[in-house]
């Protein structure tokens, strides 16, 4: 005798990623940020997310909250950010990957694309990508790394007004 069960599996929706600048100066932290959402009834455990970060940047970390609780992944697996989660029926976390901008070999700016892979149950996706400029900084490379200041030179995209 044998019975066949059907066990309800968990539809996840990846939201858009998205980045906190679209032009960074070499050695400035900037993040990425998406969300997963767990689109069911059923559980979804062992849900992977996997990030293998562009060159042209350093790792930071990735915080999300996670059943109440805050985590926060410091260390890199062969090389990717990699995260385990488990997601309640509609349950929803959001993700922050902090990042800094490595130094240039040249005055060239350096143009990167970035995505996060997320797999679950053998379904996998994926998010948009992403692009970021990472801009030459004279400061950077004479040591001064200080917080951007007046005399700091930045790209403008869209409108500029000047009211002086």
């Amino acid at each position: 005798n044998t019975r066949k069960y059907q066990v309800a599996k968990a539809n996840l929706i990846v939201s858009e990623l998205e980045t906190s600048k679209r032009y960074v100066k070499e050695l400035e932290t900037f993040s990425y940020s998406f969300a997963i959402k767990n689109d069911s009834e059923a559980y979804a455990g062992d849900v992977v997310i996997t990030d293998s970060l562009p060159d042209g940047v350093e790792f930071v970390d990735l915080t999300f909250e996670m059943h109440g609780e805050k985590n926060t992944v410091r260390k890199l697996e062969d090389g990717k950010v990699v995260a385990h989660v488990a997601l309640d029926a509609g349950e929803e976390i959001e993700f922050q990957l902090r990042v800094k901008a490595s130094l240039l070999p040249n005055e060239d700016d350096k143009t990167i694309e970035n995505k996060v892979q997320v797999s679950y149950s053998n379904n996998n996706y994926e998010t948009n990508t992403v692009t970021n400029i990472i801009e030459y900084d004279e400061n950077a490379h004479n040591g001064n790394t200080d917080t951007p200041g007046v005399d700091s030179k930045y790209r403008i995209t869209g409108t500029a007004w000047n009211d002086a």
